[in-house]
């Protein structure tokens, strides 16, 4: 069984930032889980969609299927660069034993742009 949790961390889409954005991060913060962030969620955490859940997402099925997070190792900074333009190590390489389909499956998670 799986379990998503949410921490509560999150603005419904659609609603207006609140005033003081340094609540949700704004340009210069960073907010959420570092192997799992997004790269425009890096920029500005108050200016994501949907699409930086999908990437989180992606990130968690990888390590999922793998056993390690996408770019491992490495401070906060060498993280949010990764994100940024790295590649992390192919599925099958890291887990021969995962249908190449499925592999593929999450490449589209993981896009650099929204």
């Amino acid at each position: 069984r799986a379990k998503l949790l949410d921490f509560g961390f999150a603005l419904v889409f659609g609603d207006t930032a609140p005033a003081d954005r340094e609540v949700v991060g704004g340009p210069g913060y960073t907010l959420g889980t570092l192997d799992y962030l997004p790269p425009e969620q890096a920029k500005d955490a108050s200016a994501v969609g949907p699409a930086a859940d999908l990437y989180a997402l992606g990130c968690s099925l990888y390590q999922v299927v793998t056993g390690e997070v996408p770019f491992p190792g490495g401070g906060k900074h060498d993280k949010v660069r990764a994100h940024r333009g790295d590649t992390p190590t192919p599925v099958y390489q890291l887990n021969p034993s995962v249908p190449a389909a499925f592999a593929e499956l999450l490449e589209p998670s993981r896009a650099r742009t929204p």
